[in-house]
C-alpha cells in the first residue's frame, strides 16, 4: 500500500486492462530534449497490440492501484 502523501491524483480517463509502465524524463539527456513522462498501456489481443499513452501531470514520476482506482504517484518503483 503506498504512503497517502505520494498520491497526486485519480489517473483520468483509468488506463485499460493490460501491461502498464512509465516512460519519458530521459534523466541522461539535456532537459530540452527529454520526452513527457508518460504512462503506457499495452492491451493484448489475438495477433494484435493496441497500445494507448496517457500524458503525467506535473510532479507525477509514477503509479499505483488502490482500491481498484489508478492514481498518479510522486514518486516511481525505481525511488522505493
Amino acid at each position: 500500500m503506498p504512503e497517502l502523501n505520494d498520491l497526486l491524483s485519480v489517473i483520468e480517463p483509468q488506463p485499460p486492462q493490460g501491461i502498464k509502465y512509465m516512460v519519458g524524463g530521459e534523466s541522461w539527456m539535456d532537459e530540452k530534449d527529454q520526452s513527457p513522462i508518460r504512462l503506457n498501456c499495452e492491451e493484448w489481443g489475438h495477433f494484435r497490440v493496441r497500445c494507448t499513452e496517457i500524458i503525467a501531470p506535473e510532479n507525477a514520476r509514477g503509479f499505483t492501484k488502490v482500491d481498484g482506482i489508478y492514481y498518479w504517484t510522486r514518486s516511481s518503483v525505481w525511488d522505493k
